[in-house]
Formats: structure tokens, sequence, C-alpha cells
């Protein structure tokens, strides 16, 4: 840093310089002089500086001020009043001033007790971070010293320009243009002026106070050293400028007190606080590239607030919106914590897949708001005002605290991109619980993709008929954006948002329940409003056929004696997609139960049939009195279906004899049964003396067996 010896020069007044004069006065100095539409200048008054020490000279013509040569001064110095130029909101006297010689200059204007006055300077600011303004227009000149009715302004040599880079001195060429504008102690302008120093004060405090310990003390040195603050006045917007200054301050707001529409009032002042604390934490070399970001100055003069600037070059504004949010506890009348809707507050007509969502001025901010947020639902960037519920996203809560936003930021993020880095970096140190938290935080912000791909099956066949959905997981939580519309023919899927970042693109084989999971990188560092190629897919679950073969052995008996053995045998071929076996804790897979993907449509075809195994049926003897005899005829099957919890997305069943078939779609949970039941036709008749006295017939049921389906993740595997 420079050593700080401008601070002697900003306090001395000078007051003996007024009195050391070497000069010679020529008036007039002939016809006005005109530079165009701007500015028109009346007849200048010319004096002839010489003296190789302290020498000033007094205008009592123009501007009724002294010049001062604080080194002495060889060369001509002209004064002419402005008769036209670019208006000004204070009533100033306007002036022109040129010089031939290369020695540093002082202006000590004189001006009433019970009075102050403004020096304003016409030129362009160059690279500086401004707020409602042009780069080019009046500029306030900082005081250097203000006692015994004089203000003391510098008005530096062209080559003293380039070290001191000051507001208002940097157009081109030696004549230079000047605005002197007096106004009262009391007086509105006065007022403002006490209030703008007051919250500027306090806003710097807050930053301070909410620094990181181990950043506090090199900031408050910085504050009351090497970077001490001052202000000079803007009547048209506000700025900060953050020089490497010989002379003045390294840091200079440009406040506007006036009473216009942009005058300074406080979200105002906590903005250009933003950029001062900005210079502050990341120091002179670091604040320079984040200000040189801005490439095309006459674009940023009409930056603000949600203005679109394609590429993420640069991030100056985003640490001046934090502060205003951090300092009042809103941005543009929005409070980032609790009532953020994203599209409405970056404007209905962005979107991220036509324009690149972090490429937005107060995006950054916005990210930073967000990691703060403790509520896990926000209006992301697809905000249907005709369903405002399916507006609501649900997001991963960080919890960060003003401290750890500002340990993120005085690490001097240069555009968005670092600004994502170390936002990251900073979720990495906070552990695993955190670390993948991200990429579900800013999708529902917009920084989110969108792409095609293709969707085979095992065979290699495009997949006709299922879904893609992009899915993020945190490790403890499960996110997921819309799904793609469904396959056609060629297998082919857009999927409208993917989450950035590391996420699966999850298959589901209907729009229900995935079956394939694919891990997906998007690139963090591409546009939004760039679409992704996102490959070729094989999902695992085709469709197929598994069998079930399942029986029943039923026993009719008489006393001790068994009638008959009837053997009830069914076999439920399933086709569907995604079918697993139902694994028993033996390890092996079950007979009678499977797994099912849900969403997809599925069949079961159940089949029964049984045979009988007569035993002793007659009972007594034919040549007797009295004996019995037992017939077993043809078997009739029953089958019945029952829900464990509710019933499948739809069931279409037919019987037919021994055929039983279902057509059914599940949802996640669904899960229903079908036992096959049967009853076995019989005849009893009794004799007597070779005589039939009665005879009976029936049916017996013979217990049969049950078939259960589910769906893949209703029920966890039996031996699990």
């Amino acid at each position: 840093m420079r050593t700080p010896m401008r601070y002697f020069i900003r306090i001395a007044v000078l007051p003996s310089l007024l009195l050391i004069m070497s000069c010679s006065k020529k008036n007039p100095a002939g016809p006005a002089d005109s530079t165009g539409d701007d500015f028109k200048t009346g007849a200048a008054t010319v004096y002839t500086v010489s003296g190789g020490g302290a020498t000033s000279v007094k205008d009592s013509v123009v501007t009724g001020a002294t010049f001062v040569f604080p080194k002495g001064g060889s060369g001509t110095l002209s004064v002419a009043p402005v008769a036209s130029a670019p208006s000004l909101s204070a009533e100033a006297k306007k002036f022109a001033v040129e010089f031939s010689g290369t020695e540093s200059i002082r202006i000590a204007v004189p001006h009433k007790t019970g009075d102050r006055v403004a020096l304003f300077s016409y030129g362009s600011i160059g690279k500086a971070a401004i707020d409602g303004c042009g780069i080019e227009g009046w500029w306030g000149i900082p005081a250097t010293g203000d006692s015994s009715g004089v203000t003391v302004f510098e008005l530096l040599s062209p080559g003293e320009l380039t070290t001191a880079k000051i507001a208002g001195l940097s157009q081109t060429g030696t004549k230079k243009y000047f605005a002197i504008a007096p106004y009262s102690i009391g007086s509105d302008i006065d007022a403002n002026i006490q209030m703008i120093r007051t919250k500027t004060r306090e806003a710097v405090d807050v930053w301070i106070n909410n620094l990181p310990s181990s950043l506090q003390t090199s900031a408050r040195n910085n504050v009351n050293g090497t970077l001490m603050y001052t202000f000079a006045f803007k009547d048209d917007g506000n700025a900060y400028v953050g020089n490497n200054s010989l002379l003045y301050s390294n840091a200079i707001f440009y406040l506007n007190p006036y009473p216009v529409d942009n005058k300074a009032g406080l979200p105002t002042i906590a903005h250009e606080v933003g950029h001062y604390m900005t210079h502050v934490l990341t120091g002179y070399a670091r604040y320079t590239e984040i200000r040189d970001r801005i490439t095309d100055l006459k674009a940023y003069e009409d930056h603000g607030l949600t203005q679109y600037r394609e590429g993420r070059k640069d991030l100056l504004e985003e640490y001046a919106y934090f502060s205003e949010f951090m300092i009042t506890g809103e941005l543009n009348g929005c409070d980032l914590n609790t009532k953020l809707n994203v599209r409405t507050f970056f404007y209905e007509k962005h979107n991220p897949r036509d324009h690149d969502y972090p490429s937005q001025e107060g995006y950054g901010a916005v990210l930073l708001a967000t990691l703060m947020r403790t509520n896990g639902e926000i209006v992301h960037f697809d905000f249907d005002k005709f369903n405002p519920k399916a507006s609501i996203a649900k997001i991963p809560v960080v919890g960060a605290s003003f401290t750890d936003i500002l340990g993120i930021l005085a690490r001097g993020p240069r555009d968005i991109n670092e600004l994502r880095a170390f936002v990251q970096d900073y979720l990495d140190e906070r552990g695993n619980e955190y670390r993948f938290k991200l990429p579900a935080l800013l999708e529902p912000l917009g920084w989110t993709y969108h792409g095609t791909g293709k969707v085979f099956d095992k065979s290699g066949k495009p997949f006709k008929g299922v879904h893609v959905q992009s899915v993020s997981q945190d490790g403890k939580n499960e996110y997921r954006t819309v799904m793609s519309p469904l396959t056609g023919d060629d297998g082919v899927f857009y999927l409208p948002r993917i989450y950035p970042g590391s996420n699966i693109l999850r298959v589901f084989s209907n729009g229900d329940k995935d079956s394939t999971d694919v891990s997906f990188n998007a690139d963090w560092s591409k546009p939004t409003n760039t679409a992704l190629d996102l490959g070729k897919i094989t999902v695992e679950d085709v469709l197929s056929t598994q069998r079930l073969t399942a029986k029943h052995v039923t026993e009719f008996k008489f006393g001790d004696e068994v009638l008959a053995r009837v053997t009830v045998t069914a076999t439920a071929d399933v086709t569907g997609y995604g079918l697993k076996s139902v694994i028993n804790p033996d390890g092996k897979p079950s007979d009678s139960a499977i797994y099912i993907s849900a969403g997809m449509p599925a069949t079961v075809k159940i089949t029964a049939s049984s045979t009988i195994e007569l035993g002793k049926t007659s009972f007594g003897s034919t040549t007797g009195d009295y004996y019995e005899n037992w017939t077993f005829g043809k078997t009739r099957y029953v089958f019945r279906t029952s829900n464990y919890n509710k019933p499948p997305v739809s069931l279409q069943e037919s019987v037919s004899g021994n055929t039983y078939t279902g057509d059914f779609t599940f949802k996640e949970g669904d899960n229903f049964s079908v036992e096959v039941n049967a009853w076995v036709e019989d005849k009893n008749e009794e004799y007597e003396k070779g005589k039939l006295v009665e005879s009976y017939s029936g049916e017996y049921y013979a217990f049969g067996v049950g078939f259960n389906f589910y769906t893949k993740s209703a029920f966890s595997d039996f031996s699990k």
C-alpha cells in the first residue's frame, strides 16, 4: 500500500499560502470558447504563474476563489465562465480551468459563515461501482481542508491524475470544467449530508460486527487506516470509488444529498457500503480484479437489480446487494428469507431455458440469502400464478448466518461460478451433512439445465412409454424435478429441469416408480440456456413374464378314515415391468409372491387345477344290512381378491372356469392378493339290505392357495 502521507494533505488548510502571491493578471483574454453542444464558455481570464515556492493566484473575475500552487508553478492559468453545460441539480457557479504547466493546483473557495461549499468536476469516473448515474457526469471532489470560511480542494496536474485516479479528473485534454455549489448549515441538504455520514458509519459497523472474529481486527485497521473513507457529492446518483491514490483517500463515497428521485437513503448507503467493505476485506489488488471484470462501461451505466448481462463475467454488484439485504432486511422491497418468489423477482419473462439465470444481476445475493433460510420450501422460478401450490419446491436447509456469508465474501469471489465454488467449500467444511445440498438448493433458484436423451431396453430397442426425472440426493433427503413427457417409439425424452452438478437421471416405468438410476453431471459453468445432451440410458426393467406355482393338499375324512386327498395347484403367469422375486427367510424365492413396478400396466393370469386321490370311500358290506358309499366329482374354483390397504390404480378382472385374469396398474404402496379356492363335488349314498334309502349331494371346501403382488418398495424382502 502507498504511504499514508495523504492524511496530512487532507487536513491541511494552509491559510498562509493565500498570502504568498507571484503572478500577473491578463484580462480580457479574447473571444469566448466553444466546446460543442455540451459546454460553451465565455471569455477567459488568463494569469501568469511563476514561482519556485508556494504560489497562489486570486481569481476575482470568474470564481472569487484562490488557486494555490503548493510546490510552485510555471505557466499560464486560464479561468473562464461556463455559459452552458450539462445540467447539475445544485445551484452552482460553473467555470473552466486550463493550466499550461505541470504542477499540482489547489483551489481555496471562500464562503459565508454558516455556509458550506461543494466542488464538482465534470468528466468520466472510469471503472467504479455506480448506482443510478452514468460513468460521465458531474462528480464531487473531496475537500482537503475546511476552516476560517475557506474550503480547500485539490485540482491535480495531468501527471498526477494517473496516480490519483480521482473522479471527474480523468477526461482527456487539459481543460477541465468545475462547479462551485454552496449550501447552508441547517438546510435540508446539510441534514441529508449528516444522515449520510451517520448511516454510513452505522452500516460499516454492521459489517464489521458480523464478520468472523478472525477478520474483525484487520477490517477495523483498514477502515481506520489505509482505507479510511471520505465523502464527495453526486447530484444524479451514487457511487463508490476505491483507488490506490497517493493524494486522496483510497475510498470515496459519492452520495447524493439533493432532494431528487435518486437521493441517497438507507438502501443506497447500505449498497455503497457493500462495495466499500468488499474493498476493505479483499484488499486493493483483489478488489481491482473484481471491479475490472466490468469491461463494457457504457452498458454498465444501465445496470440494475435483475439486469441481464449474459456471460457471468462479474460479481461487483452482488456484494452490494447482499449488504443492502443484511442492513435493511430486504432487497428491492423483498425479504429474501421469507417472501422470495424467484420468478417474479427476476421477471416472469425470464426463464432459465432462454436466459442464463445466474447471469442476472442480483442472483448472487439471492443465492447467499437462500443459504440463510430456515424454511425448507421456496417459490421456484417456474411459478404458476394459477396453481401456486404446484410452484412450491422443497429445498435443503443450510441455516447459514451473516457471519458465515461474510466469511465467504471475504475470499473475494470474482464471478458467480467462483462464488458457487466458495459456497461449496463452505458446505464441505461443515461436513457430509451439508456438502451435497447445493444442487437441490440452487435448482429452484433457476440454476437449472435442460436437455434430451434416449432410453433403450436391455435388448437395445428404444423404450417407449417411460418418464425420466432428475434426482438430487443430499445424503438424508431426496429431491426431484418435474418428469419428462412419456417417450415415444424412438425412446427420445426431453427433460425440462435438471439439477446442476452431480445428480441422477431416474427412469420411471410409467411416471411413478423408478426402475433405473444413471449418474449424470450437469457442468455448473455452462449457461442454463444451453441444451445438454443427456446421452443414452439403458434401463434394467423390460416387459417380461414370470411364473409362480403354488399348491395345497386338503384331506376329507370320515372319522379317522381319509375319504379323499385333494391337491389344488395354481400357476400365476405375471407379465409386467421390473418384476422381482420376493425372497423368503430361507433365502429362496417365494413361490407365491412377487414385486411389480408401480405405474406400469401388469397382467396376472392364474390357472387352477386339482387331483383327487381316493381313500376309503365305502363303509359296511354290500351283503350286510347297512353300508355307505362316497363318490367325488369335478372341482369348482373360486377366485377372491383382497387388498392390504387400498386397491390398485386400476383393476379389471375376469373369471372363466379354472382361469382368473387381472389387468391392473399399481400406484406406489399398492398391493393385493388373489386366493384360489376349490370346492369338490361329492355324493354320499346310504344302503339298507342292498336298497338305497338316502342320498346326499354337496361340495366339500378344499383349501386352495394365494398369490401376493407388491409394489417394489412397498415391503422389504422378508429375508432382510
